[in-house]
């Protein structure tokens, strides 16, 4: 019960933590790509002082993965979560936040299919409930939005699926008993992928920022020469993006990805619902009080989900992986999106 607490406690600030100095820093620093590769490479290293420390404390030597095991599964969690990361900036040229938000939930979906494949969940019927509540839910919020963009939402939809199979692959290496590579620590998972999402990311800096990058305008920050105080943030951006990884990993091996994505659905809920609480008193004004209809069933489902989900941990961690929720709403349209994955029993992130 406290594992699984504590590990949602230091999960949540963490992520809102980086979040929000991400935030800071981009505004000052215009190359979010070139930033990500900054914090890969200090997530390696940290990994690897960590491990050889470790090593050299208790005169053991850790987990070894062969390159055949890396090529065959660990390569593809590499270029996921950088094709994660590289076709979501690109997608927030097209598209709004608030549709981002929404249609980057639809991740769970694929979780959900990718977890029925390799037998990590069990088919059952309230499962197809719940995916057709998101697949509804996605169709609402995107129908005659004005400023919906097809480029955008495909590339939003890749992004989700590239989450997926991350997540889902990454819980059948660290959570089942016949598991391909004998990878079950945070730290040797952290240590092993980083290479891989270094290598995938590269390519994509080159593309999007590579005609942009010289010696001089890598080291302007908010409009001054401070190579110093760049790297200084980069790196502390990338320590903050370790201890995340890591909280990620333990939530993963204790529970599920689904579980994880809906931590992380949550918290970009949250963040819509402030963003959305600014232009309700207009929207209302101008005779669209139907928002108003929806929000507190979806913040109500967002409660009820946290209590019985939680619950259910503390009763079976390996049962907690069947549930699904997410809830945003447009905030220009006042499209209401209720995704209830389920009230009554486990959801299925």
């Amino acid at each position: 019960m406290f594992k699984v607490l504590f590990m949602v406690m230091l999960y949540y600030p963490l992520s809102i933590g980086l979040t929000f100095y991400q935030k800071w820093f981009i505004r000052n620093y215009r190359y979010p790509l070139f930033i990500v590769t900054g914090h890969y490479v200090t997530k390696l290293a940290l990994a690897t002082g960590v491990r050889s420390f470790y090593e050299i404390i208790n005169g053991t030597r850790r987990v070894r993965i062969s390159w055949r095991e890396q090529l065959n599964w660990l390569l593809p969690i590499g270029i996921c979560a950088s094709l994660d990361i590289g076709l979501s900036n690109w997608a927030l040229e097209y598209v709004t936040v608030s549709l981002y938000t929404m249609a980057k939930s639809s991740s769970i979906l694929f979780i959900v299919g990718f977890s029925l494949l390799l037998g990590l969940e069990r088919w059952r019927f309230v499962l197809g409930i719940s995916a057709a509540l998101i697949a509804s839910g996605l169709c609402l919020f995107t129908w005659q939005s004005t400023q919906l963009d097809l480029l955008g939402l495909l590339l939003v939809e890749l992004a989700a699926l590239c989450t997926g199979i991350r997540w889902t692959v990454s819980q059948f290496i660290m959570q089942r008993d016949d598991s391909p590579t004998p990878l079950r620590h945070p730290l040797d998972m952290v240590a092993h992928v980083q290479p891989w999402m270094l290598m995938a990311i590269l390519p994509m800096v080159y593309l999007f920022e590579g005609h942009e990058l010289t010696p001089n305008t890598i080291s302007i920050f908010a409009g001054t020469y401070q190579p110093g105080r760049i790297f200084a943030g980069i790196v502390f951006g990338g320590v903050l993006a370790f201890l995340m990884e890591i909280s990620e990993y333990l939530l993963l091996v204790h529970t599920s990805g689904i579980t994880l994505n809906i931590f992380g659905i949550i918290k970009s809920s949250n963040k819509a619902t402030n963003q959305s609480l600014g232009s309700f008193g207009r929207k209302f004004e101008r005779g669209r009080p139907r928002m108003l209809s929806v929000r507190f069933p979806t913040l109500y489902n967002v409660n009820t989900t946290i209590r019985f989900n939680l619950k259910t941990s503390f009763n079976n961690v390996s049962e907690d992986t069947e549930r699904l929720f997410a809830g945003e709403s447009e905030l220009d349209h006042g499209v209401a999106v209720v995704f209830a994955a389920e009230g009554v029993h486990q959801l299925a992130d």
